[in-house]
Protein backbone atom coordinates (compact mmCIF):
# COMPACT_ATOMS: atom_id res chain seq x y z
CA UNK A 1 0.00 0.00 0.00
CA UNK A 2 2.80 2.42 0.90
CA UNK A 3 4.36 2.09 -2.55
CA UNK A 4 1.07 2.63 -4.37
CA UNK A 5 0.20 5.68 -2.33
CA UNK A 6 3.74 7.01 -2.73
CA UNK A 7 3.29 7.00 -6.50
CA UNK A 8 0.56 9.60 -5.95
CA UNK A 9 2.51 11.73 -3.50
CA UNK A 10 0.74 10.35 -0.44
CA UNK A 11 2.82 9.23 2.52
CA UNK A 12 1.66 6.07 4.31
CA UNK A 13 2.35 5.77 8.03
CA UNK A 14 1.35 2.55 9.75
CA UNK A 15 0.43 2.96 13.44
CA UNK A 16 -0.49 -0.58 14.50
CA UNK A 17 -1.00 0.48 18.12
CA UNK A 18 -4.14 2.33 16.99
CA UNK A 19 -5.64 -0.69 15.28
CA UNK A 20 -8.17 -2.93 16.94
CA UNK A 21 -6.54 -5.73 18.94
CA UNK A 22 -7.10 -9.22 17.60
CA UNK A 23 -8.98 -10.50 20.65
CA UNK A 24 -11.42 -7.56 20.55
CA UNK A 25 -12.06 -8.12 16.81
CA UNK A 26 -12.55 -11.83 17.27
CA UNK A 27 -14.95 -11.39 20.19
CA UNK A 28 -17.03 -9.01 18.08
CA UNK A 29 -17.02 -11.40 15.14
CA UNK A 30 -18.32 -14.16 17.41
CA UNK A 31 -21.00 -12.33 19.38
CA UNK A 32 -21.76 -9.16 17.36
CA UNK A 33 -22.00 -7.19 20.61
CA UNK A 34 -21.19 -3.66 19.43
CA UNK A 35 -21.52 -2.17 22.92
CA UNK A 36 -18.93 -4.60 24.29
CA UNK A 37 -16.65 -3.99 21.31
CA UNK A 38 -16.91 -0.24 21.90
CA UNK A 39 -16.07 -0.55 25.61
CA UNK A 40 -13.18 -2.93 24.93
CA UNK A 41 -11.63 -0.83 22.19
CA UNK A 42 -12.00 2.46 24.05
CA UNK A 43 -10.39 0.86 27.10
CA UNK A 44 -7.53 -0.39 24.91
CA UNK A 45 -7.05 3.10 23.42
CA UNK A 46 -6.42 4.48 26.90
CA UNK A 47 -3.26 2.33 26.98
CA UNK A 48 -2.00 3.77 23.68
CA UNK A 49 -1.27 7.39 24.59
CA UNK A 50 2.17 7.48 22.87
CA UNK A 51 0.58 6.39 19.57
CA UNK A 52 -2.22 8.95 19.98
CA UNK A 53 0.40 11.63 20.59
CA UNK A 54 2.28 10.51 17.48
CA UNK A 55 -0.92 10.69 15.43
CA UNK A 56 -1.77 14.14 16.76
CA UNK A 57 1.73 15.30 15.81
CA UNK A 58 1.21 14.06 12.27
CA UNK A 59 -2.19 15.73 12.16
CA UNK A 60 -0.78 19.11 13.13
CA UNK A 61 1.67 18.96 10.21
CA UNK A 62 -0.30 17.19 7.49
CA UNK A 63 -3.76 16.11 6.38
CA UNK A 64 -4.31 12.56 7.57
CA UNK A 65 -6.62 9.74 6.61
CA UNK A 66 -7.30 6.82 8.95
CA UNK A 67 -7.72 3.55 7.09
CA UNK A 68 -9.45 0.36 8.14
CA UNK A 69 -10.68 -2.85 6.58
CA UNK A 70 -14.23 -2.16 7.83
CA UNK A 71 -16.32 -0.61 5.07
CA UNK A 72 -19.15 0.79 7.21
CA UNK A 73 -17.85 3.73 9.24
CA UNK A 74 -20.73 3.22 11.69
CA UNK A 75 -19.05 0.01 12.84
CA UNK A 76 -15.40 0.92 12.76
CA UNK A 77 -12.70 1.84 15.24
CA UNK A 78 -11.61 4.92 13.27
CA UNK A 79 -14.28 7.13 14.86
CA UNK A 80 -13.11 6.11 18.31
CA UNK A 81 -9.50 6.92 17.42
CA UNK A 82 -10.56 10.32 16.08
CA UNK A 83 -12.60 11.07 19.19
CA UNK A 84 -9.72 10.05 21.46
CA UNK A 85 -7.08 12.06 19.58
CA UNK A 86 -9.28 15.18 19.40
CA UNK A 87 -8.26 16.51 22.86
CA UNK A 88 -4.64 16.59 21.64
CA UNK A 89 -5.72 18.84 18.77
CA UNK A 90 -7.05 21.87 20.70
CA UNK A 91 -10.36 21.88 18.84
CA UNK A 92 -8.68 21.90 15.43
CA UNK A 93 -9.78 18.42 14.31
CA UNK A 94 -12.36 18.00 11.57
CA UNK A 95 -13.39 14.45 10.71
CA UNK A 96 -15.00 13.25 7.48
CA UNK A 97 -15.88 9.70 6.48
CA UNK A 98 -14.92 8.86 2.90
CA UNK A 99 -17.26 6.15 1.65
CA UNK A 100 -16.42 3.54 -0.93
CA UNK A 101 -16.96 3.72 -4.68
CA UNK A 102 -20.56 2.50 -4.49
CA UNK A 103 -21.77 5.33 -2.26
CA UNK A 104 -19.03 7.74 -3.28
CA UNK A 105 -19.72 10.45 -0.75
CA UNK A 106 -18.10 12.36 2.11
CA UNK A 107 -19.91 12.45 5.46
CA UNK A 108 -19.04 14.96 8.21
CA UNK A 109 -18.51 13.28 11.59
CA UNK A 110 -19.48 15.25 14.68
CA UNK A 111 -16.99 14.34 17.39
CA UNK A 112 -18.37 13.15 20.70
CA UNK A 113 -15.55 14.41 22.86
CA UNK A 114 -15.93 14.40 26.62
Amino acid sequence: MAAGLGEHGIKYVHLPALGCPRDVRHDYREDGDWARYTRSFKSYLETQLPALEELSGLMTREKCCLLCFEEDYNFCHRSFVAERVAPFMDGELRVFHLTGPIEGRVVRHELAVA
